[in-house]
């Protein structure tokens, strides 16, 4: 199967460490289907996922180089998506076909950048900070207005958040290394935990999460480090029905002899 991508970029202000950067890009994808589709299926004729994506950004440096601002908007068209339309009557009779069609579209926003602060004995920082705006959509199947059961048309994909935010912050003074990581996501539609799409949708909900730790290099032996994930103890499912774990503390030695 022929999948053609194409890309460019053109340097609208460059010859400096504060460039201004355009870009482009067109492709197409696509998935075979997957041990299941084929395992518990009586149709020869099952063909590949297919997707038609294009994405345009603009990236901007500036300070000398030390910051970074970039803004990338993406829209993604899934055609021949597979899904079952047999039933569990008899094994023979499951059978899945390439009728389902799908959309996602939006944009990612990102801010970073280093910065010295030399009163704090020469601290170097480093942060980034991005967001993700995301519209997806379930379209109605071929030659029909409506969606494979359980979908309904209009519904957002599986597990694809509207909004999603990351922050990251990292600091370094000598033989110390500090950072203090986390994120948040908005609802997502998601399976019944225990019998999938069978069991129905259900939203699960946001959270957000965070993370610290710091390591201590020492020399000719390697790094001492230790770490706090979910800080804040939060609970929260990323996928419905499995709880993530709570706070938790990691302390070790990472060697590297010789360094």
């Amino acid at each position: 199967s022929l999948n053609p991508k194409a890309a460019i970029a053109w340097m609208a202000r460059g010859g400096s460490a504060d460039f201004t950067k355009l870009r482009g890009s067109i492709g197409t994808g696509i998935r075979p289907p997957g041990a299941f589709d084929l395992a518990f299926t009586d149709n020869p004729s099952l063909k590949p996922e297919r997707s038609f994506s294009t994405e345009l950004g603009v990236e901007q440096a500036f300070a000398g180089g030390q910051g970074r601002a970039e803004a990338v908007a993406f829209f993604n068209n899934y055609d021949d998506l597979i899904v079952a339309v047999g039933s569990f009557r008899e094994s023979s009779r499951y059978t899945t076909d390439n009728i389902s069609n799908a959309r996602a579209r939006g944009f990612e926003l990102s801010l970073g950048g280093a910065h010295r602060v030399a009163p704090l004995r020469d601290l170097n920082l480093q942060a980034r900070v991005s967001y993700t705006w995301l519209d997806s959509e379930v379209l109605a199947v071929d030659d029909d207005e409506t969606a494979p059961p359980p979908f309904s048309v209009g519904e957002p994909l599986l597990r694809r958040p509207r909004h999603q935010f990351s922050a990251e912050l990292t600091g370094t003074t000598g033989p110390l290394t500090m950072f203090f990581t986390g994120g948040a996501r908005s609802r997502v539609l998601d399976v019944e935990p225990s019998f999938g799409t069978f069991g129905g949708l259900h939203y699960a909900d946001g959270f957000n999460t965070w993370n610290a730790g710091a390591s201590w290099h020492v020399r000719r032996i390697g790094d001492i480090f230790g770490r706090v994930e979910n800080l804040f103890d939060e609970s929260y499912e990323e996928a419905l029905g499995f709880p993530a774990l709570g706070r938790r503390a990691t302390i070790g030695i990472r060697i590297a002899p010789g360094r």
